[in-house]
């Protein structure tokens, strides 16, 4: 039974409000409960003005479960078992490319758009796969935010195909874009997906300037698709821009003083962090997060590091630790780890932590490595 109380207990938005209101009235409704009784979502089905309207609700990181999928499957049955031949989503739904466009559309949005996400939870961007599910999804999409430039070219195929009234933008193109760091004397390495063409780098999110850029683009994007709620979409990318803003100017802070500004890192995935900080980044592999450095490439980035009084080798997930551990070996260093954001494991999600706290992680990652004197 509908509890008025359960709005204000679960802080459950103006859309649920809503919906929750209706199953007041008597309409029929899934709710989605873990082992600890917590509510993780709802599915409602409803008939106004003649038509069969379904909504879900998904709190935080349930979404990232198959929670979303399971609940609107189930008020899509409630709709169809009251005699429904078409069914309209109260919500507008908006595929994402990968982590941390997800977090900025949340951010800015709320529960007025449903996202999803085209990277499930754990899988590289680099090599996620379009499954049969997400793709019966697609059909209903109304807006795509991605990377383009054959950053995820399975994503860029399926962009390509959807309908020519499906929306579209393509994060990179307002951006100033960086090239790849040459390779360091005496390695070798095979160009991979990881470099756009012309020899860009695609790790634009790394730079919180640029990613508050990309969140102001994610917030007229959303406006544009949804005028009557422009203004909201506005103040939502504002807020979360500020967040940025303050986390930029705390990595700025703490990285103003170091005794090293070299960060020797796992793979090239921080050029963009290390020039608006004024680091220098000295990848062990080369422009692949699979991609192995022979021992003469390991060598020649063991010298370089003593050359510059490297302390810390830093690592990163997408990458076997122990090639960060042979380097550290060579030249008696120590290891610590940089989180590239690409995507977030199950843990770190159960953890609460994102783009924001990953980020603030990595800042203390560094003071503690090179040192930094800052905070």
């Amino acid at each position: 039974a509908y509890d008025p109380e359960l709005v204000a207990d679960w802080g459950a938005p103006r859309t649920a409000d809503r919906y929750l209101q209706a199953m007041a009235d008597g309409e029929r409704y899934f709710v989605a409960v873990d082992g600890y009784g917590q509510i993780l979502g709802f599915a409602a089905h409803r008939v106004a003005s003649g038509e069969h309207r379904v909504a879900t609700y998904v709190r935080g990181s349930a979404s990232r479960r198959g929670v979303g999928t399971a609940l609107f499957t189930a008020a899509e049955a409630l709709a169809h078992a009251a005699g429904a031949d078409q069914i309209c989503v109260d919500a507008s739904l908006v595929a994402v490319a990968f982590y941390p466009i997800e977090e900025a559309t949340r951010a800015i949005a709320g529960d007025l758009v449903e996202v999803l996400d085209l990277t499930p939870l754990g899988v590289s961007p680099h090599e996620v796969e379009i499954t049969p599910a997400t793709a019966d999804r697609m059909a209903d999409v109304d807006l795509v935010l991605y990377l383009g430039g054959g950053f995820q070219p399975t994503v860029e195929d399926l962009v390509a195909a959807l309908p020519a009234e499906v929306a579209r933008v393509d994060l990179l193109a307002s951006l100033e874009l960086l090239p790849v760091d040459d390779q360091l004397a005496g390695t070798e390495g095979e160009v991979d997906g990881e470099v756009l063409p012309g020899g860009m780098d695609p790790h634009v999110w790394l730079d919180p300037v640029r990613f508050s850029q990309m969140t102001e683009t994610i917030g007229a994007a959303l406006g544009a698709l949804d005028p009557d709620d422009a203004a909201t979409f506005a103040a939502g990318a504002a807020g979360y821009a500020a967040r940025l803003d303050t986390l930029h100017g705390r990595i700025a802070d703490s990285l103003a003083d170091c005794a090293s500004r070299t960060v020797v890192t796992s793979h090239r995935a921080f050029g963009y962090f290390a020039a608006r900080y004024g680091l220098e980044q000295l990848p062990i592999a080369g422009l692949s997060p699979s991609e192995e450095p022979d021992p003469r490439s390991l060598e020649a980035v063991a010298q370089a590091a003593r050359d510059r009084g490297v302390r810390t080798i830093f690592y990163e997930s997408a990458v076997p630790r122990a090639f960060a551990d042979t380097v550290a070996r060579e030249i008696g260093a120590a290891v610590d780890a940089l989180e590239p954001i690409e995507t977030l494991t199950q843990e770190q999600i159960d953890l609460g932590l994102g783009y924001l706290t990953l980020m603030d992680q990595n800042r203390a990652a560094l003071v503690r490595g090179l040192p930094c004197f800052g905070g």
